[in-house]
């Protein structure tokens, strides 16, 4: 918070401990004062910015960058140079940061394009699932219509592959990849540089063990608990995930898990390292049991298995995901890595067919109408203002791969009808919605909205007829 006053200008940097329930306790003040004061500078404003950038050095010092911050842009800008200068295609977005609800798409493609579910349009196909160190996703294909009018619409995506049209649930939750999760955990917070001290009672008690995360290096001890260490360290858990995700439509529907899940499961022998295999849920929450119960992990485990089994087993139960249910691990399918690259090569494959080739060869550009990266026209516009295309507030093109945009009188995503929010056809009733347009209930206009009120000379929404004081008859005389 910066305070200009008259005298002076000031910097205060807070840092707050969370807790649950409760008001936040504030557990660090940063302060800098400069002076004179803003109004010192009334007749040469340039003047002030010397000193607001000397406050600025100070937050930025204080303040630790937000979890997954990119990198610089001039980086992003020197790569792609590199393959503007290489013979191969490069548009203005080839090099940017992949968004996670990509990733889980792109991740979703390649295991069924490699387990021949994605091109027979009847077959069903195989959800994913992906543990990593910052984020975790999870991506299928929806069996019951529930799931997809009743999720939020950003985590609904429809897009085309090999002329079938595929609608699927993904989303990403960043925050709480395993690495991530962990450090909340364990009470701790990203930082720039320096060492902090953590006390959990999900390490082994009077233990200590030395953790380098995001350059920050951490000390970690484990504390004695009065109760049950597993349920202390649960209990921690459950607070971090609580109400942060959805659960999901898992039972009926083969998933396949990636990374962490993997990894632990490797490192326990629940699988093979090299060949994969299928777990069961409930043998991740049963090795945490072994694990945290006894402290006991075979040399060269990690000193935090039991945390990263609970918080496993956990948030598979907080998607939904029943003690019974079989997970497939696998690390290759048909020796092919089951990685988001071959998922993110078809869709740039699709942009290109569906643009009749590279726009040397006669295809067209985002900015010329052309669809965008590999998902049909740009999600902005429907092709650019200027090319003919209509902004999405003006009734314009299709949003990312749903249809028309359902905030402007498009199709409604989830109902295949038209939006009923803006005047289009109310997919309960097949008529047009209350408010906009006629009254779904009479065929004609609704109070105030789309015709006259009573008074006004409009039609009565109540019977289509004219109202008595404009003219019209009564019902029962015979009016409308």
């Amino acid at each position: 918070m910066f305070d200009a006053g008259s005298t002076g200008t000031r910097v205060h940097v807070f840092r707050f401990t969370v807790h649950t329930n409760a008001a936040p306790s504030l557990s660090q003040e940063t302060f800098r004062a400069i002076e004179p004061g803003l109004s010192a500078y009334a007749d040469d404003p340039d003047q002030c910015a010397a000193g607001i950038l000397q406050l600025l050095e100070v937050a930025k010092s204080s303040v630790p960058p937000p979890p997954g911050a990119g990198p610089p842009r001039e980086l992003l800008t020197r790569v792609m140079a590199l393959f503007v200068d290489s013979p191969f295609l490069s548009r203005d977005d080839s090099v940017s940061i992949m968004d996670g609800t990509d990733e889980g798409i792109s991740a979703w493609i390649t295991v069924n394009f490699l387990t021949g579910d994605l091109n027979r349009a009847e077959s069903s196909t195989a959800g994913m699932l992906d543990l990593g160190g910052g984020s975790t996703q999870i991506t299928f294909k929806p069996q019951d219509e529930k799931t997809i009018q009743t999720s939020p619409v950003d985590y609904i995506r429809s897009f085309q592959m090999f002329n079938n049209t595929h609608t699927v649930y993904t989303h990403s939750y960043l925050g709480l990849g395993l690495m991530s999760a962990r450090l909340a955990v364990l009470g701790g917070a990203p930082s720039l540089g320096g060492s902090r001290e953590l006390v959990t009672p999900c390490l082994s008690p009077g233990s200590e063990v030395r953790w380098e995360h995001a350059d920050v290096v951490y000390t970690v001890s484990g504390q004695e608990s009065e109760g049950s260490a597993l349920e202390a360290c649960r209990l921690r858990v459950r607070r971090l995930l609580s109400g942060k995700v959805l659960k999901v439509e898992a039972d009926d529907i083969d998933f396949y898990a990636f990374s962490f899940y993997y990894d632990r499961a490797a490192e326990l022998g629940l699988i093979e390292e090299q060949t994969g295999g299928s777990v069961r849920v409930s043998d991740y929450s049963e090795a945490a049991e072994r694990v945290c119960g006894g402290w006991g992990a075979s040399s060269g485990s990690s000193p935090f298995l039991c945390l990263d089994l609970l918080y496993i087993s956990t948030l598979l139960q907080e998607l939904g995901f029943p003690p019974h249910k079989t997970l497939k691990l696998a690390r290759t399918i048909h020796q092919v890595e089951t990685s988001w690259a071959l998922g993110a090569t078809f869709h740039y494959i699709e942009v290109n067919l569906r643009t009749g080739g590279q726009p040397e060869d006669g295809g067209g550009q985002p900015e010329d109408g052309g669809p965008t990266r590999g998902r049909g026209a740009n999600p902005r516009t429907g092709g650019q203002p200027e090319d003919g295309g209509g902004q999405p507030e003006d009734g314009g093109g299709p949003t990312r791969g749903r249809g028309a945009n359902p905030r402007t009188g498009g199709f409604n995503p989830r109902t295949g009808g038209f939006n009923p929010r803006t005047g289009g056809f109310n997919p309960r009733t097949g008529g047009p919605t209350r408010g906009r347009g006629a009254n779904p209930r009479t065929g004609g206009p609704t109070r105030g909205r789309g015709g006259s009120t009573r008074g006004r000379g409009g039609f009565n929404p109540r019977t289509g007829g004219v109202q008595p004081e404009d003219g019209g008859g009564q019902p029962e005389d015979g009016g409308g």
